[in-house]
Order: C-alpha cells, then structure tokens, then sequence
C-alpha cells in the first residue's frame, strides 16, 4: 500500500528529529508568549469584573486552554504522520555483486570421495549415453534467432544465463549475515528435449549457498523456455552441463 513511500532508516530518523523539534518550538514560543504578561498589570485590568469561579483562569488573555483544539490536532497529525513514516521504513538488502563477464568453468570437476570402511557398491548400467562434450554444446534460450556463428550463439547464451541465475538467486539469510562468499559449482543433464535434470551439488561453500544456487537452476524447468540441447552426429544427445554461480557480498 505505501510502496511508493519508501523510507530507509536515515529518513525516519530525520523525521522523527523534525517532529520534535516542531513540538518543543511550540512549547517555547508559547512559554515566551506567557512570560510577557505582568500579573499586576492584569490585576489592575480586571479589578472591576467580577471573578468567575466556574472559569479556569482568572484573565482570559493568558487562558491557555482556548487551544486545547489547535494542540490536539496538533497531535493528532504528529502522530500520523509518524505512524506513516514507520509503516514505509524500508531495509534494503546488501547487494549482491552479478559477475557476467567472469564466465568460467572447469572442464573437470574433481569430487572428493568420502572415507568409508567399504567400498562403494558398482554403479548400475548405464541406460543412455550422456555426453560431457558434443559437436554443439547445449544453449541457454534466447540467443539462437540472432546471426552470427555458434560461438558468439554460445557467448550470449552464457550471458543471458547468468543474468537468469543470479536474477533467481537468494543469497540465504545465513550466508549474509556471516560474510559466506565463494563459488558453489553444480552439474545438470540438459536432456534431448531441452529440459534440466538429475541437478547435483559438486562443490559447496556452506550456509545454505548450495541449496539456494540448486534452486536458481531447477526455476530453469518452469521460465517458459527450454534450452537448445546439445548435438553429436547433426541429432540431439544429453550433455551434462557444469556451472559455477559466485556468492559475492557488495563491499
């Protein structure tokens, strides 16, 4: 409702600030405005009039209370005005550094294997061939109606994918808050139809990064478009894809 009312900390303290010093202004000039009376001289001013015990001051030129109206609605509007201020105080986020022209990735991945007392059981068959490295890699959508050759389709698929994933990316709470930076890096099949699967975590850099960045990738599934999957032999073929995204904290 008050969107277009966005207040950082900085302004509701100035507000505030005016507010108050608005309120002691009017204290002072009407304690100033009282002092200049003598109250022998409105003695003698008002010795014929009769005293009315029912009133509650005994000169009307020093009766503050005529406005009682003025410093309630005074009030009144100090406070709503406050309560304005305070409902449209915005926080923002610290920004998040999108480094699109720091594309790189590593060809090999090395996954650390963990420890165990026995040996991992054997894989099953493979039912399909997935491919690290076609004849045409897979391309984000969105670059192959421009001209031009496969790598510069290539160089604006990178592009606009990283303008994708840190578009979705939430750098968690956590992560924020403790200063976490680094790069995660995930491996996805893109299938034959273009869609994304089968998304894993290679490496991980803590603090809920890993799973925040896994996120950013699977919203691919549900943008609308697919990917341009990736070719051997002039038909399409899974490709695995790797893909580092950098968690970076604006300084």
């Amino acid at each position: 409702m008050f969107k277009e009312l966005e207040i950082t900390g900085t302004g509701v303290g100035l507000i505030t600030a005016l507010l108050a010093l608005g309120t002691v202004a009017i204290i002072l000039f009407f304690k100033r405005k009282y002092r200049q009376y003598d109250a022998e001289a409105l003695a003698s001013a008002h010795k014929d009039q009769k005293s009315d015990l029912s009133g509650r001051t005994k000169f009307p030129e020093v009766d503050v209370f005529k406005w009682s109206g003025s410093f309630l609605n005074y009030g009144l509007t100090d406070a709503m005005a406050l309560s304005l201020v305070t409902m449209s105080w915005t926080e923002y986020e610290k920004k998040i550094d999108i480094p699109l022209d720091d594309f790189v990735y590593e060809d090999e991945v090395e996954v650390e294997i963990p420890r165990t007392a026995e040996p991992p059981p054997p894989p099953p068959p493979p039912t399909e061939d997935i491919f690290k490295v076609v004849e045409q890699m897979p391309r984000f959508p969105g670059c192959e109606d421009m001209g031009g050759t496969d790598k510069e389709k290539e160089d604006c698929a990178k592009k606009k994918l990283l303008e994708f994933i840190y578009g979705n990316l939430k750098y968690p709470a956590i992560a924020r808050e403790n200063g976490v930076e680094g790069n995660v890096v995930l491996q996805f099949v893109v299938d034959r139809d273009g869609s994304v699967k089968d998304i894993k975590i290679v490496r991980d850099i803590g603090a809920g990064c890993g799973t925040a960045a896994k996120a950013a990738v699977n919203s691919m599934n549900t943008m609308g478009k697919k990917w341009t999957p990736g070719k051997q032999l002039g038909r399409p073929v899974k490709v695995v894809y790797t893909l580092p995204i950098r968690f970076k904290l604006e300084g």
